[in-house]
């Protein structure tokens, strides 16, 4: 009312002045006009009908058991430092102390069967990153993450009833590798480019069972999962239809809920985290359902693609030197690369140490620069290529800024460059 008062006294005041005197008016679109003041007869206000959307996500906060949101991601695992734009993270706050302690701790240890660090991991340079863009996520590049696996955060274990909703964005390179996992939880999998998915409970109690479904890739999608009366719906809601059912699978009577996983614990992947909504012991109703879906609409961009530069990242080798050749394209402004503000992160498969032979279950992080050094010198690190014509292989993940601070990545949508080095 203020505003109004000051608004009222200003053109009784102007009324009074000369016929150029003028009143400036905003439009809802956000242009100016002006009116000459003499011109005015009289001025009605009326309430607003039009209201901003609910970002705060007071719904499903309401309605859930447990949620993890990417916006309240921090820098430190006792969640007292915020998070900051493309920095690391090392915990998510979660809704009460009853499932993770309080926060989701993204935590990099020592892997079980070959005893070598898993990557990216806190000794080893690598971190989930940050972004406040398109409702908050954190950027995920996964090697052997094992953020998930804290022991029990179900004790005593639940059965497997209930309902979850995943929210992320899929990559190229999101192939043959789990976007949510755990034991006892959720597992889905994409096992073919766009056209088919995975899920298990990762309980050991339900195998994997394969489905065709089409997934877009560099879209945000909602993925809600519906467990009851030992089986499973999988929906998805994205740019072709609001909570479409993928497939209704059978689960084991026995299998239960116990551990819950954001991203893989294998093969290098990308994707965004942007939210994990929990129910357990039941699930929500038709309305409820529709509620929630509304609500994590109004604060995350589902079923759109970000308007943001793009990069392809490819890697060539010279006899001495690896060179990245981002192949980039700028956002809608044009806005052009800023090297100063974009990370490369180098990774090492090591196919000859590793006891399984495989480069996948021993990987380090070789270097990581910002994006005015394209290449990698092989004899700058020679302990790391250990044989001379040993068949390592190299990947890349990218993060790229451009001029307007805008960031997006596309990591190497195919298998890591290989050879003979």
């Amino acid at each position: 009312m203020k505003i109004y008062s000051y608004i009222f006294c200003f053109i009784a005041f102007a009324t009074s002045l000369n016929a150029q005197d003028t009143m400036y008016i905003h439009r809802n679109s956000g242009a100016l006009i002006k009116v000459p003041v003499n011109t005015i007869d009289s001025v009605t206000f009326y309430k607003p009908t039009n209201t901003l959307p609910n970002t705060n996500l007071s719904v499903v906060k309401s309605l859930a058991d447990e949620y993890l949101f990417a916006f309240d991601s921090y820098a430190d695992y006792t969640t007292t430092t915020p998070a900051i734009e493309s920095g690391p993270v090392l915990a998510i706050k979660s809704k009460s102390s009853t499932l993770f302690g309080g926060s989701f701790k993204f935590i990099g240890d020592k892997d079980a069967t070959f005893g070598i660090n898993k990557c990216p991991t806190q000794p080893n340079g690598g971190y989930p990153l940050y972004h406040s863009t398109d409702g908050g996520y954190v950027h995920l590049y996964n090697g052997l993450n094992v953020g998930y696996y804290m022991a029990n955060q179900l004790s005593p274990d639940k059965p497997a009833v209930g309902e979850f909703y995943y929210v992320c964005r899929l990559y190229l390179s999101t192939n043959y590798e789990a976007i949510m996992s755990g034991f006892g939880a959720p597992e889905l999998k994409v096992i073919s480019n766009n056209t088919q998915l995975q899920f298990s409970n990762g309980d050991s109690k339900t195998g994997n069972q394969a489905f065709n479904a089409v997934v877009e890739r560099m879209q945000t999608v909602i993925f809600r999962f519906v467990y009851a009366n030992n089986q499973v719906s999988i929906y998805i809601t994205d740019k072709l239809g609001e909570n479409r059912l993928l497939s209704t699978l059978t689960i084991s009577a026995s299998s239960f809920f116990r551990n819950f996983g954001i991203g893989t614990s294998s093969h290098p992947m990308t994707h965004d985290f942007f939210a994990y909504v929990m129910k357990f012991g039941k699930t929500f109703t038709n309305s409820e359902s529709s509620q929630i879906i509304q609500d994590l609409k109004t604060r995350f961009p589902i079923g759109t693609r970000p308007n943001k530069p793009l990069v392809f990242p490819t890697i060539t080798y010279n006899g001495t030197d690896f060179v990245l050749n981002l192949n980039y394209l700028p956002s809608s402004s044009g806005a052009a690369f800023d090297p100063a503000k974009s990370t490369i992160r180098w990774y090492l498969y090591d196919k000859v140490n590793a006891p399984s032979g495989n480069g996948i279950d021993k990987q380090s992080i070789i270097k990581t620069s910002d994006g005015s050094v394209l290449t990698l010198k092989r004899a700058d690190y020679s302990a790391m290529f250990s044989l001379t014509g040993a068949k390592n292989e190299i990947a890349v993940d990218v993060t790229c800024v451009d001029k307007n601070g805008d960031s997006f990545v596309v990591p190497l949508s195919s298998e890591p460059f290989s050879g003979y080095y």
